[in-house]
């Protein structure tokens, strides 16, 4: 068979893919695996989420192709939530657009926006499709370190000069994955001030922002902030806030020539997601919060058993503020090897974590642990890790 394009060829293992082999030959082995890879979203799906589907799939010209640029009751929801949610006007005509997924849309407006060559500022350590997109454009990922003194928050010091002169685009995650850092509103007007000097489409992700754990103000939208309109978007997503992952739900707001542009693209590589699904994603944010609130109140006591588990067993780890990970430093004793450190973990306990490095350079030596599966198994876990022998 004729070899794929270089840009395949170079592309570095997806971290989740290996991790899955690992785990995926350990069970064909007849091992119990506790796997705490992928964020898997597990609460319930709300009931009146699912009720809308089911109700949708009778519905005249569901079947069919979707609009290009997604249902208008879709699109009228999203610019609701966001003023109820942000306080932000949005036009569902021209400024928001349903993608299928966060993940998809960021891809898809590197395409829009990254030629050959060029380059785009992504903080690590960070969700690693950040990078992978990147170098699938034939663009090159510049990585500006997180600190763990500075709370793993962007420090726009510690931006090269010359790579803010030749980027394109910035990509800011918050709440973050991995580390469960939340950028506060001051930096917020800093990183929007930054884009408009340097002339960056500024990308905000953040499908984590309802999955604040401590009692503290929610996380803002960038478009709060003023002059970003004029030059960010940002991508969300239902599949953490409402657990429908599989779904591929996520939408596109902000700059209207950029969602034009992302429009555009997608016109020419997908038709979008499935109409029942549109309605159902509609109804899910025109429902009430108190399923958020639950789901919220299920992370947060799943954080903390995992955390108060890992203090006991000698292992002190930084307690995330939001989302469903928690990101610590190896062991002492182990180094800052953290693949090989996965790798015997696993082998003798059976419990999968990711290895930090696998979410850039700026990981080596940490790992992430997802919150998945209920307290009894995440605690199970935790005691596994405690006799491993690899902690104290």
């Amino acid at each position: 068979m004729r070899a794929p394009a270089r840009r395949l060829r170079a592309l570095p293992p997806y971290v989740f893919l290996e991790l899955q082999r690992l785990r995926d030959e350990a069970r064909d082995a007849g091992h119990e695996v506790i796997d705490l890879t992928i964020g898997n979203p597990d609460a319930p799906v709300p009931e009146a989420v699912n009720r809308a589907l089911t109700g949708a799939l009778s519905a005249a010209g569901v079947h069919g192709y979707p609009p290009f640029r997604g249902s208008e009751r879709l699109r009228r929801s999203v610019a609701a939530w966001y003023r109820r949610r942000f306080g932000v006007e949005i036009d569902p005509g021209r400024e928001v657009l349903p993608v299928l997924g966060s993940k998809e849309g960021l891809y898809h407006l590197m395409q829009a926006y990254l030629d050959p060559g060029s380059s785009v500022l992504v903080p690590t350590p960070c969700y690693p499709a950040y990078l992978g997109a990147a170098r699938l454009c034939d663009a090159e990922p510049v990585e500006i370190p997180l600190r763990a003194e500075n709370d793993f928050v962007l420090d726009l010091r510690d931006v090269p000069a010359d790579a803010a002169r030749a980027a394109s685009m910035l990509i800011v995650n918050s709440p973050h994955n991995p580390t469960g850092a939340v950028t506060g509103r001051d930096v917020w007007r800093d990183v929007v001030a930054f884009a408009r000097d340097h002339d960056l489409l500024l990308v905000s992700d953040i499908p984590y922002s309802e999955l604040v754990l401590d009692d503290t103000a929610p996380p803002p939208s960038v478009l709060e902030f003023p002059g970003a309109r004029e030059i960010a978007v940002e991508l969300q997503s239902l599949s953490k806030s409402h657990s429908m992952a599989g779904w591929r739900v996520g939408f596109a707001v902000g700059n209207a020539e950029a969602i034009g542009s992302l429009a555009k693209l997608k016109s020419n590589a997908d038709f979008g997601m499935f109409l029942a699904i549109q309605h159902a994603a509609a109804a899910a944010l025109d429902a009430s919060e108190d399923t958020v609130v639950i789901t919220r109140q299920v992370y947060r006591e799943r954080r903390d058993a995992v955390c108060d588990g890992l203090d006991a067993i000698g292992w002190p780890v930084r307690r995330p503020r939001a989302g469903m990970y928690v990101w610590t430093r190896l062991p002492d004793r182990a180094g800052d090897d953290d693949q090989a450190f996965v790798r015997e973990l696993f082998d003798r306990t059976r419990v999968l974590l990711s290895p930090g490095s696998g979410f850039g350079a700026a990981g080596r030596g940490w790992v992430r642990m997802s919150l998945v599966g209920d307290v009894p198994q995440l605690r199970r876990a935790v005691h596994r890790i405690g006799d491993s022998g690899l902690i104290g």
